[in-house]
């Protein structure tokens, strides 16, 4: 995995350090996407983003148990 820096305002640096880790990883998948949705807007279908989200998951070790718990948790809210 490669990193960047981002400039972003204030309030949402503090945003994200507040964050839980699952929260912060979501925030991540989310700003992945969008980079990539932005630079190459021929792949902005559904599935193709699906498909991107799922690779990133499994390479940070995302198993369907953790999933399916990741997924309670955000219903119980």
């Amino acid at each position: 995995m490669a990193v960047i820096t981002i400039p972003v305002n204030e309030e949402t640096a503090k945003l994200y350090a507040a964050a839980s880790a699952q929260e912060q990883e979501k925030m991540r998948l989310r700003i992945d996407l969008l980079i990539r949705q932005m630079a190459d807007p021929s792949k902005d279908s559904l599935a193709h983003m699906m498909d991107i989200m799922s690779e990133n998951a499994q390479k940070r070790g995302l198993t369907p148990e953790i999933l399916e718990e990741l997924l309670k948790d955000d219903s119980d809210e």
